[in-house]
């Protein structure tokens, strides 16, 4: 049976999300000065660079084998994402911003990871009947 295109794609892109949620770590360890100097903490970021680089890596190894598990590794990659983006605006502040300002990232990458899975959903059923 042949790998639907968008599974494949699907892969392709979090394959480069694992690059850069492991690059994100690089740098964070390797030259915590650089994340320092913009008021970011290091050694809270590296350790979620590696969760977020993790649970890419999961989603690309699932979408590629066309596992059942795949829109569980989506929603977990979803979650780290949410992690990641709440210490990022925690540690650079909120200072005057308007609140929809604040909210809209999230509702955009909840909305995209709830399609996601979605159509990952639909994609595994598939495949299984």
């Amino acid at each position: 049976m042949r790998r639907s295109f968008g599974l494949s794609l699907l892969s392709f892109f979090f394959f480069w999300l694992t690059v850069a949620g492991f690059a994100n770590l690089v740098v964070a360890t390797k030259y915590p000065s650089q994340f320092s100097g913009i008021g970011l903490r290091p050694t809270v970021l590296a350790p979620l660079a590696a969760l977020y680089g993790i649970t890419a890596g999961a989603v690309t190894f699932a979408a590629w084998t066309e596992r059942q598990w795949l829109p569980q590794a989506i929603l977990l990659w979803g979650g780290a994402l949410f992690v990641y983006l709440l210490a990022f605006q925690v540690m650079i502040g909120a200072r005057g911003e308007p609140l929809w300002l604040l909210v809209m990232p999230y509702m955009v990458f909840a909305g995209l990871t709830w399609i996601l899975a979605r159509y990952a959903t639909r994609k595994v059923r598939r495949g299984a009947a």
